[in-house]
């Protein structure tokens, strides 16, 4: 079962699945419902799809979570947020929606507190935010 489409105000469009169920996002309100459902859950794999091609996806665990964009599906190009401030040596667990268990260099993964901002502005705006590192 594939993503649905959700529609914002300024007609941005895009496909949102979470933790493999699709969710419409009809205005703000809904939006802000799913925001708050995310904050609450200790776990969630989010896909945003900007277009056939480009996706940002957010994996989050209790305190850290780690979010890659995807250029292009097809070239696998791709960046993922980063916090220079943490060990390269650590790592933190993520599972996804099918209860595989990813691991990620701790330094791959930022506090859990720039949700909002990094989902927000590629829902509104279909960019990276940059209140945060990308590499």
């Amino acid at each position: 079962m594939g993503p649905v489409q959700f529609y914002q105000q300024n007609n941005y469009m895009g496909k949102l699945t979470i933790n493999e169920e699709d969710i419409v996002i009809s205005n703000k309100t809904d939006l802000i419902e799913v925001l708050n459902s995310l904050e609450e859950k200790e776990k969630s794999e989010i896909w945003i799809e900007k277009d056939d091609r480009e996706c940002l996806t957010i994996l989050i665990n209790k305190s850290r979570l780690f979010s890659m964009y995807l250029k292009d599906y097809e070239d696998g190009e791709s960046i993922t947020c980063f916090d220079e401030t943490t060990s390269k040596e650590s790592f933190e667990n993520f599972y996804l929606s099918n209860g595989q268990l990813d691991e990620y260099p701790r330094c791959k993964t930022v506090d859990r507190k720039f949700l909002s901002d990094i989902f927000l502005t590629f829902y509104e705006k279909g960019v990276l935010t940059n209140q945060i590192k990308w590499i």
